[in-house]
């Protein structure tokens, strides 16, 4: 790799890897779960277009905290005229306490309705995917969770009296519940001169049900039947202020302007927030995120200067020992030319001359029994090793000659 082309793939790495801790440790998009605003399957921005396009229907969203919401949770000195009905798609399961605890019941007995859409129930033994008769048709249901209206799960207060919900709502004469032999979908609890309404399949009538009209036209129904202005909470799904987001949801016809709602006129709400900066963003950053992305660019700087902190330490130069070297050349040589024997039996000839004057038998015609007799007299050790030293075999092998080169390192080191 040439030095010049080093630096521009290092920062094509950095920033990948920039790129790729930011996507994966950034807030996911499971917060548009349920949200009208959403074109994904989990959405509900077809549902909200064909309600929409009826010019008789008054929905609209809420883009503001429920903490706005005219007598939610403050206390007003005089109560808002208009009731409506509150619809909150929370694009998952949440537990059916909690959300009595977070509903003011003050505000529901004055005749509000707030539906709760995707309520955890306990599972069954129900399959994933069946089809519930209704009265405008069979509604598809794709959960095991099912509710058991006798044992609710740890409820905090009564809120009044639980019945499950007709299909067409208790005004109708059909009141047929949604429920089939595993549990119930649908149920309500009555409190003062408004109600609680609580759903359990999350995605009754999201994006994905396109093609299963009965799942709309029941959603329909259930948030139509009360007869009062409906508000979708998109604030619960991160969108805040006047965001410009009615393309997804535009009518075919354009209806005329609707009447503002008594008790909700814009004055009365708090200023929007200013508009966000780059200094805000980076002070709500979690600090996982520049934390990590610290550590992968210092990452990326050791590697690129290949080395430790600190001074870079050069490599000592490595001395020849000029007497080895020419050892193991004419050692070379002697083995490519097969002066095997000849080695051998000068190697023999002067451990014979060592053996011997370590013995005190320098200038003696010995036989090798005799030395051998002799170095185990002095030594006290076995002859063995000097008599297999004197008589080695005329033709060795190479494993034979390294045991035999072994031999005579045992015998050195006995004599030293």
């Amino acid at each position: 790799m040439s030095h010049r082309k080093r630096p521009w793939i290092l920062g094509a790495l950095a920033i990948a890897a920039l790129l790729l801790l930011t996507l994966g440790l950034a807030p996911g998009g499971s917060n548009l779960q349920g949200s009208t605003y959403s074109r994904t399957p989990f959405g509900y921005g077809a549902w909200y277009a064909q309600m929409r396009q009826d010019c008789s229907l008054d929905i609209r969203r809420w883009q503001r905290s429920l903490d706005d919401l005219p007598g939610f949770y403050r206390e007003e000195q005089e109560p808002p005229p208009q009731a409506i009905t509150l619809l909150r798609f929370y694009g998952e399961f949440m537990q059916p306490w909690v959300l009595q605890s977070r509903t003011p019941e003050d505000w529901v007995s004055r005749g509000n309705v707030i539906i709760h859409v995707g309520v955890r129930s306990p599972a069954t033994r129900a399959p994933f995917r069946s089809q519930v008769d209704t009265s405008v048709g069979p509604v598809q249901v794709e959960t095991r969770r099912r509710a058991n209206l006798d044992d609710l799960d740890e409820p905090q207060e009564d809120l009044g009296t639980v019945e499950q919900v007709s299909m067409t709502l208790p005004t109708a004469a059909d009141d047929a519940a949604i429920a089939d032999e595993y549990g119930t979908l649908v149920w309500q609890e009555a409190v003062g001169a408004g109600r609680v309404i609580y759903v359990v399949p999350p995605f009754l009538a999201a994006n994905a049900y396109q093609t299963t009209l009965q799942n709309f036209d029941y959603l329909t129904q259930l948030v139509t039947e009360p007869g009062l202005p409906i508000l979708v909470d998109e604030f619960l799904h991160g969108y805040s202020g006047d965001v410009e987001q009615e393309a997804i949801a535009e009518p075919e016809a354009a209806c005329p302007p609707r009447p503002e709602l008594q008790g909700f006129s814009a004055e009365e709400l708090p200023p929007l927030p200013p508009p966000p900066t780059l200094w805000g963003y980076l002070a709500k950053t979690p600090l996982v995120i520049v934390a990590t992305q610290a550590i992968a660019i210092l990452l990326l700087l050791i590697w690129d200067q290949n080395r430790r902190f600190g001074p870079p330490q050069r490599i000592p130069s490595v001395t020849v020992d000029n007497s080895q070297a020419y050892i193991n050349a004419l050692a070379g040589v002697l083995i490519k030319a097969g002066c095997q024997p000849f080695m051998v039996n000068l190697i023999l000839q002067a451990e014979r001359r060592r053996l011997q004057q370590f013995l005190g038998l320098h200038g003696q015609d010995l036989s090798p029994e005799a030395i051998a007799q002799a170095w185990s007299q002095q030594t006290r050790q076995p002859p063995g090793d000097v008599l297999a030293l004197l008589t080695p075999r005329q033709s060795m092998s190479q494993q034979d000659l390294l045991l035999w080169l072994r031999t005579i390192q045992r015998v050195r080191q006995a004599t030293n």
